[in-house]
């Protein structure tokens, strides 16, 4: 169960909320301070994340194994791979040959980076 009293999930003075509609289309930098306010609606709020990786090739091979487990769901933070959820590998054939080269392929023996998204709370404390 989550603690929304956690800090993590505290409002800071410098946010900016981002309002959207249905069907709008934000595009942001994961590498940023992010975040969502909860869905107090009775209706549900729907997310398609796609994430760009460009020079797939350059990209060190921890890392690709990493982003390959993080796609293929053997690393999901949201339910610790516990359930079964899709990918586009499951989509028709017909659907899926349209994005085949996209979808990030490991054949090494690298094995994944530790993968974390709790963030350290200490560490967001100016000293």
């Amino acid at each position: 169960e989550v603690d929304v009293n956690n800090a993590a999930y505290a409002s800071h003075h410098d946010e900016q909320a981002v309002h959207v509609r249905r069907g709008d289309v934000v595009v942001g930098d994961s590498r940023l301070l992010h975040g969502a306010y909860a869905n107090t609606s009775e209706h549900e709020r729907p997310l398609i994340t796609l994430w760009y990786i460009p020079n797939w090739g350059t990209l060190p091979d921890n890392v690709q194994a990493t982003l390959c487990d993080i796609y293929q769901r053997k690393v999901v933070d949201i339910d610790d791979g516990e359930e079964d959820l899709p990918t586009c590998d499951a989509w028709p054939a017909s659907a899926f040959e349209h994005i085949r080269n996209l979808v990030p392929r490991y054949e090494g023996k690298s094995q994944s980076l530790r993968w974390n998204r709790v963030p350290e709370v200490h560490k967001m404390e100016k000293p």
